[in-house]
């Protein structure tokens, strides 16, 4: 049985009975998805779930919350806040001649213990500084001037 209130049902707070709503919500929720460029992978996980979708821009498999979506959120890749690869990581070190002591540490902002592969010099660069352009060794950046 069904019991909602006249004042719920015109406003759109309920679509009739629960299996109704819940697929009136998840008929709301794919229009918004798609309103944002993405694509639904799978079927509609809830509003605070991550749902495994396409961005249409990029191509890339992404995994955005819905309320986010709605509050103007879009693709983290495209943003640039998308997980950095190890492999990735440790060749980006590798270019500017820094050989790194340990794991990465996952995040582009944390320091990352490396040696300089020229003046042997152990420092402790952040992967998002050496991807602006500042270099990993300040011996020999301040050598260089």
């Amino acid at each position: 049985m069904v019991a909602p209130t006249f004042g719920s049902v015109r406003s759109g707070i309920i679509s009739g009975c629960r299996r109704c709503g819940r697929a009136a919500a998840g008929e709301r929720a794919e229009a918004d998805l798609h309103g944002a460029g993405f694509e639904p992978l799978e079927p509609y996980p809830g509003a605070g779930g991550r749902w495994r979708c396409r961005h249409l821009a990029c191509g890339r498999i992404v995994h955005p919350r819905l309320f986010r979506i709605r509050a103007g959120g879009g693709c983290q890749a495209c943003a640039g806040r998308a997980p950095v690869d190890p492999a990735v990581a440790e060749a980006d070190m590798g270019a500017i001649g820094m050989q790194p002591l340990e794991p990465f540490p996952g995040r582009v902002r944390d320091p990352w213990k490396c040696r300089c592969l020229r003046c042997g010099q152990v420092g402790a660069p952040t992967l998002n500084n050496v991807r602006r352009g500042q270099g990993g060794c300040l011996t020999c950046a301040g050598r260089a001037r």
